[in-house]
């Protein structure tokens, strides 16, 4: 697993690296009954940022999540935050958005903030 997630086989085959050194154990450990949560999350925090560190070649992280979406069991989760004047970048992710701006005007959003701090 180490070797399918080393520095060297992310960059020279990151979609392998996905599959194999990520998703396909998260499945094996659901399939083995070692994850007992009904659906589990991964995060990715500031995805409008790989835009300042876009690759002189290849996906950027949004691309790269976007063509491999349907690889990922329908149990596992991706929660992406992204700046509001960036939301524009995400457009190629079928995902459903919620702000949190303004969040004053209801105190759900504010109570969830402050408990997740």
């Amino acid at each position: 697993l180490r070797t399918k997630l080393s520095l060297s086989s992310c960059v020279s085959d990151p979609d392998t690296a996905l599959t194999q050194g990520i998703l396909q154990p998260l499945i094996s450990l659901k399939n083995a009954g070692k994850i007992t949560a009904e659906s589990c999350l991964i995060l990715i925090d500031a995805l409008c940022d790989s835009q300042f560190h876009r690759p002189d070649y290849g996906a950027t992280i949004i691309t790269f999540v976007s063509k491999h979406l349907e690889s990922f069991p329908s149990w596992l989760k991706l929660v992406c935050s992204v700046k509001t004047e960036k939301k524009d970048l995400t457009k190629v992710l079928p995902f459903k958005y919620i702000s949190l701006d303004n969040y004053e005007i209801d105190n759900r959003i504010k109570t969830d903030l402050l408990d997740y701090v």
